[in-house]
C-alpha cells in the first residue's frame, strides 16, 4: 500500500464536528476521529476545564510507564510508529466512505494513546534541552 497525503483522501462528509464539513482523512484524523473536537478561542473556563478532563483522562488511560523508551539515537522509531499505525488504522477504510462507527472508535482510541506518547516524549526532550 502507497502511503499519499490524506488530504487527498476523500471521504463521506462529516457535518457536526465543527463549522465546516469533515471531507479528507487528513482533517478526520486532526480532529482525533472525533476525540479533539474543536472548541471556542479564546478558550473559556469551560473550555479549559474540558481539555484539563480530557488531558487527565488520558494520562489515567496511558500512564508514563507504558510508554516504551526510545533513545535519542532512536527516534527514527518514532515515525516508523507512525507509517505502521498509518497502514494498519488510518488507511484502513474505503476512499469516499462514511469511517464507520467501529473505525471512529478505534481511532479515538490511537489518538488518544498517541497523543500521550507524544506529550511524555516532548517533555522527555524539553527536560534534555533545558538540563543543557
Amino acid at each position: 500500500m502507497e502511503i499519499g497525503g490524506g488530504n487527498d483522501f476523500h471521504i463521506e462528509p462529516i457535518r457536526n464536528w465543527g463549522d465546516r464539513p469533515i471531507r479528507n482523512l487528513h482533517a478526520l484524523w486532526d480532529f482525533g476521529c472525533g476525540e479533539f473536537l474543536p472548541l471556542v478561542r479564546p478558550l473559556s473556563s469551560n473550555s479549559n476545564a474540558t481539555i484539563e478532563t480530557l488531558a487527565v483522562s488520558i494520562m489515567r488511560e496511558y500512564p508514563r510507564k507504558s510508554l516504551v523508551q526510545i533513545s535519542r539515537a532512536q527516534a527514527i522509531l518514532w515515525a516508523n510508529e507512525g507509517s505502521f499505525y498509518a497502514k494498519k488504522v488510518v488507511y484502513n477504510l474505503r476512499e469516499n466512505t462514511k469511517p464507520t462507527d467501529e473505525y471512529l472508535r478505534k481511532g479515538r482510541a490511537l489518538c488518544r494513546q498517541r497523543a500521550a506518547y507524544a506529550g511524555y516524549r516532548l517533555a522527555d526532550l524539553l527536560n534534555r534541552v533545558l538540563a543543557d
